[in-house]
């Protein structure tokens, strides 16, 4: 086991309540995550890694969870941050993401959670006031501003889900 591993093991039971592990879970995504992912990250902080999303998993923030920082927050802030959150974060299938927006120069921090299914995902994400969801998988942001269905594609088996979502825009009478 390597030593990277052997410091990621305790995090799984007392992520919520170590303010030791908060700070780990800091340090991994400012010198480790950031990096390596300038354009955005989604990490489990309770594992210390980037979690794999199979081809029908969405992200979608939580609704009073998200903040924007004039900059790339620093292992201070970011501890700060993770701190009110770190019991939600300490269930599974639930993440840290990070972006930066390019149209504010803002980084935003949210607190995600992971969603089976384009249609399941878009009413999450409405219930939770969001504008975007975003697809792990395809690595793109889709707009909930506009009607979203699931494509398929017809097989000799039936219908099936199709790899990437489709968005119909709302047509007005």
């Amino acid at each position: 086991m390597s030593k990277l591993e052997l410091e990621r093991m305790p995090l799984r039971r007392c992520f919520a309540h170590d303010r030791l592990e908060l700070a780990r879970a800091a340090k991994f995504i400012v010198k480790e995550v950031l990096p390596r992912q300038p354009r955005g990250f989604t990490v489990d902080p309770r594992r210390l890694e980037t979690p794999s999303f199979g081809v029908l998993d969405y992200a979608v923030s939580l609704r009073g969870h998200e903040q924007r920082f004039r900059g790339v927050p620093d292992e201070r802030i970011l501890t700060s941050w993770l701190r009110p959150r770190a019991e939600l974060l300490s269930l599974p299938w639930w993440y840290v993401g990070g972006w930066p927006d390019p149209e504010s120069h803002e980084y935003c921090l949210d607190v995600s959670f992971r969603v089976r299914g384009l249609d399941a995902a878009a009413s999450a994400g409405r219930l939770n006031r969001q504008k975007t969801i975003y697809w792990p998988h395809g690595d793109r942001v889709i707009s909930l501003d506009k009607t979203v269905r699931a494509a398929t594609l017809e097989t000799p088996h039936g219908l099936t889900p199709a790899l990437e979502p489709t968005v119909q825009r709302e047509v007005s009478a």
